[in-house]
């Protein structure tokens, strides 16, 4: 998803020439395909979103393959990266890196000061070895390697399987799904409580192209919020405005909720020209519009 509007935007830069990397084109959970795709582009800068994602029912379910898999593809690229004289490189973190009673909003410094929350934690313990790569990278080799951290993201290129799907989509698809179908309710995991911040993910995009192709100097991690926060019950009832459903919301208080509260300090990006953010509404809109086009609903 962040990948697909990073590309975009290099794609109308002048003087930029954008190589985007996909799964058919190399298979970046192997090192040596992945070093020697790397030589062969011989890149300027590399924006790393790659990275096997899911809600929190498969990060239940599967906690392993989380773990694994994004440890070997970021072992891969990071390496890659400093073997083939890459000098800028940006890689997308996850603000569940977090500890779970982290003060809010979040600063970069309240890495690894607590136990992260349950259904996180294989991809976040990952997400930090990834961010612990870049910063001594850069200590070592005197690159310029950051991570990023954004909060949650939505927006076109989503994953719409309502197993494997983001809050958002995830919403949208469950919304849409009992409107076309005459449910009179639509089952939502925990109690509707937790807060998230959430940012249209073509704002981030269009941002980190700018940041990855300019020379300005980055501290090790940098966040990425929106400010726009709200309960996700509020996230639900909005979906369903959207959506145009007119049924109940019902709250499976046996499932996980996630963190009761999960908002970043945003500050330095915002100094660096992060603002002037897509509003929750206006994301919604386009992100359902997507969601019918590629649907076919």
């Amino acid at each position: 998803m962040l990948g697909r509007q990073v590309f975009k935007t290099l794609e109308s830069m002048p003087g930029i020439t954008a190589v985007p990397v996909d799964r058919v084109t190399v298979d970046l959970a192997d090192a040596v395909e992945t070093s020697r795709y790397f030589a062969s582009v011989a890149a300027d800068a590399v924006i790393h979103t790659a990275a096997h994602v899911g809600g929190i029912g498969e990060r239940v379910e599967r906690p392993g393959s989380f773990l694994t898999t994004n440890l070997r593809i970021d072992d891969s690229v990071i390496s890659a990266a400093l073997d083939n004289g890459v000098r800028r490189l940006l890689y997308i973190s996850s603000a569940g890196v977090y500890p779970a009673d982290t003060p809010q909003p979040i600063t970069p410094d309240a890495l690894l000061t607590g136990p992260i929350e349950g259904p996180m934690e294989p991809y976040a313990l990952a997400k930090i070895v990834g961010m612990k790569r870049c910063e001594y990278a850069k200590r070592e080799h005197g690159v310029q390697y950051t991570s990023i951290v954004p909060t949650n993201m939505y927006g076109e290129g989503e994953e719409t399987n309502l197993k494997t799907a983001h809050l958002v989509p995830a919403a949208l698809g469950k919304v849409h799904a009992a409107k076309e179908s005459g449910a009179p309710s639509v089952e939502v995991w925990g109690d509707g409580t937790a807060r998230r911040e959430l940012m249209f993910a073509p704002d981030a995009g269009a941002w980190l192209a700018r940041i990855a192709a300019s020379d300005v100097e980055l501290p090790d991690a940098l966040h990425l919020g929106s400010g726009d926060e709200m309960t996700v019950r509020e996230i639900y009832e909005n979906v369903c405005a959207v959506v145009g459903y007119e049924g109940e919301l019902t709250f499976d208080t046996t499932k996980p909720s996630g963190v009761p509260r999960r908002v970043l300090d945003s500050t330095a990006a915002n100094q660096l020209g992060f603002a002037e953010l897509t509003s929750f509404d206006e994301g919604l809109r386009q992100s359902y519009q997507h969601y019918l086009a590629i649907t076919g609903a």
